[in-house]
């Protein structure tokens, strides 16, 4: 057995040794298996005193929690999806996102600088591709077009939580879909 405290969600908040401490008057006895599943699941299990038993904990819902919530899921899908290799009318694959079509643009602008007719310009794969001006551009403006349009969504989709009125619910948050 083991003696432990609660935090008043009644999730695990301290374990007391009676070698070492002084065990406090609201520390609770629980067998060794529910000691372990509550110190090890501090988020998603809580003890019920009046069963004794260690059942799933379900924080109340707090909506700007879960507007913070799906901001970061919306980031994290469009993070990912903006860099996913994006293929030209040639069927070539270039790497996807803003620095890629900004990198391959200054190649494009170093290489008129120098007064070259042609630029060397890298796909997904690393292999080189010697294109005339007006090809490169509109490689750069196909990768770059892609990224805005999948930056638009992602907009999009961040006003959509924003502007949900303060009695929304979960429901109304999981309705806002993610997916680029």
């Amino acid at each position: 057995m083991r003696h432990i405290t609660l935090k008043e969600n009644g999730t695990f908040e301290h374990v007391w040794l009676p070698d070492i401490h002084t065990i406090p008057e609201d520390a609770i006895e629980v067998s060794e298996a529910d000691f372990m599943l509550l110190s090890q699941n501090t988020d998603s299990k809580r003890y019920d005193i009046a069963t004794g038993s260690v059942v799933d904990y379900v924080p109340d819902f707090v909506l700007d929690d879960a507007k913070n919530i799906k901001h970061s899921e919306i980031r994290s899908a469009f993070n990912t999806a903006a860099l996913l290799p994006v293929t030209d009318s040639n069927g070539i694959a270039w790497s996807g996102g803003f620095d890629s079509a900004m990198k391959m643009d200054a190649a494009k602008r170093m290489a008129e600088l120098a007064g070259l007719t042609e630029v060397a310009l890298f796909d997904d794969a690393n292999a080189e591709h010697v294109l005339n001006m007006a090809d490169a551009a509109q490689v750069i403006l196909t990768v770059g077009a892609v990224y805005q349009t999948k930056f638009a969504h992602k907009q999009a989709l961040m006003v959509a939580v924003d502007v949900l009125p303060e009695t929304a619910t979960q429901a109304d948050i999981d309705a806002i879909v993610v997916a680029f």
